[in-house]
């Protein structure tokens, strides 16, 4: 991830804000789905009895010998518990003396068998739809359990007993070794009799004061919890996937440039607002050029349709007002549009200079005293003679930079056309005029790189269409009128 695609807490607090109604709605949602899921669920109750597994001596005792040296390590003696509690043959005697019309699969189910703390002990949880059914469940269950073993040790012993009458009938009755057996047999017949097993419930199941499933509050909370997550989530997700460029700030940061102005939609209305805006511009180019070093500036944008034939003439005009002579290059030549926006004829200009060598100071056309303007002119090129014709320009502009203050050059889109590229490293500067209504990220970076590709010399950033006030307004909050007219 780099960096542009990282949030930063101001981001992310700006998108909580911005989106904080679908936030909650999502959040509402899903708290009102929990809340119906869970009055929808039957009743269920959990009761829990603990069996605690003793160490098991009865090989000693029976056979006399000891396997103290050879003990299992505690995390296989828990799982070995867990197999025993575990096992079919349980679930099938519980489901006898339960006499439950449940499966032994359906009984498994409802029994959950966990270690608690030490590997000795072994919890049993029962589930069922009352409190009773959960008691009943989870004793049998520990009750079948103790009883099992309990019968598994008195059949190790019965087994020992049943090998020594084997060997006393072998050996006879007289002698010294069958009365020792006889003595050993009623020995064991004693342990039998009291021997527990190595497992002991030693805390039965109690009946549960509140019910397990389903708990509205808690799931209407969590659900609240998991919908404002959901919310958040994709409030970020349609923050990252929107393309727009969302305020000034990140604006200046993708073209590492100020921005020179902010010119409102026109409309008579605004021309007081237009005309204000036009004058930043002009103003804050010159306070950047105290020496007035900038004399050849290139205005072009990222994209057609975004404004910069009208900032290239309205700018002209700036100057002009300011004392200052200038000469208008229409370098368009795709789409001409500057003798429209300045009042002239579409005449020989721009081609015919390049193409038929012609003086491009007897082409100029006055618009006003002070502003002199230079068509695109009227031959048509293809676009491999725009190239050819392009070599010739540093040439004619510097011609025309001898008779003006200023030289403003209307360039083609720099996205669309590598005109723009050629135009740009030839200036002094270059305005790029950014529509605030659609700039898109991508476009604008783009736009960007291609002017650093060109090593040109960007003065600063225009927004375009302002639907807000000329200055004070976020630049998100911009919007063009579809019956706009785009040049």
């Amino acid at each position: 991830m780099n960096d542009k695609s990282r949030i930063d807490l101001s981001t992310f607090l700006a998108v909580l804000r911005q989106r904080w109604l679908a936030i909650a709605v999502t959040a509402l949602i899903a708290a009102g789905l929990a809340l119906g899921y869970s009055l929808t669920q039957p009743d269920s109750y959990k009761a829990s009895a603990d069996l605690l597994f003793q160490k098991d001596d009865l090989d000693r005792t029976v056979f006399g010998n000891s396997s103290e040296d050879s003990q299992p390590p505690p995390e296989r003696v828990a799982a070995t518990n867990l197999e025993l509690a575990s096992l079919q043959v349980v679930a099938q005697n519980v489901k006898r003396r339960l006499g439950t019309r449940l499966s032994v699969r359906q009984l498994q189910d409802r029994i959950d068998i966990e270690p608690k703390g030490q590997a000795d002990i072994v919890t049993i949880t029962a589930s069922g739809p009352t409190r009773r059914e959960a008691v009943l469940v989870a004793n049998t269950f520990a009750d079948e359990i103790e009883a099992s073993r309990r019968r598994a040790a008195q059949a190790k012993i019965q087994r020992a007993i049943d090998a020594l009458r084997q060997a006393q009938t072998e050996t006879g009755t007289e002698d010294a070794a069958a009365v020792s057996a006889s003595e050993r047999i009623e020995q064991l017949q004693a342990i039998k009799a009291l021997q527990q097993g190595d497992v002991t419930v030693v805390q039965p199941a109690v009946s549960p004061i509140e019910r397990d499933a389903p708990r509205p509050v808690r799931n209407t909370i969590v659900g609240a919890l998991l919908g404002m997550i959901l919310g958040i989530f994709a409030a970020l997700l349609a923050h990252g996937l929107n393309r727009r460029v969302r305020d000034e700030d990140e604006l200046v940061d993708i073209v590492s440039a100020p921005i020179l102005s902010r010119v409102p939609i026109s409309r008579p209305s605004r021309r007081q607002h237009v005309f204000e805006a036009l004058q930043f511009l002009r103003a804050n180019l010159q306070l950047q050029d105290p020496r007035r070093e900038t004399r050849v500036i290139v205005v072009t944008s990222p994209m057609p349709g975004d404004g910069k034939t009208t900032i290239a003439a309205g700018l002209a005009n700036a100057l002009v007002l300011s004392g200052q002579s200038v000469v208008a290059i229409d370098c368009d030549l795709r789409g001409p549009m500057l003798h429209e926006q300045l009042g002239v004829e579409r005449a020989a200009g721009v081609t015919e200079a390049l193409v038929e060598l012609r003086d491009p100071e007897e082409l100029l056309l006055e618009a006003s005293p002070g502003l002199s303007v230079l068509t695109a002119g009227v031959m048509r090129l293809d676009p491999y003679s725009i190239v050819l014709a392009l070599q010739r320009l540093p040439e004619l502009v510097a011609q025309l930079g001898t008779i003006a203050d200023y030289v403003i050059i209307d360039s083609p889109p720099v996205s669309v056309a590598a005109d723009a590229s050629t135009l740009a490293s030839i200036a002094d500067g270059v305005i790029l005029v950014i529509d605030g209504a659609r700039a898109r990220r991508d476009v604008v970076a783009a736009a960007h790189e291609q002017l650093v590709h060109a090593r040109a010399r960007l003065l600063g950033v225009v927004i375009n269409r302002a639907a807000a006030p000329v200055f004070g307004a976020e630049y998100g909050s911009y919007r063009a009128p579809a019956e706009e007219a785009r040049v």
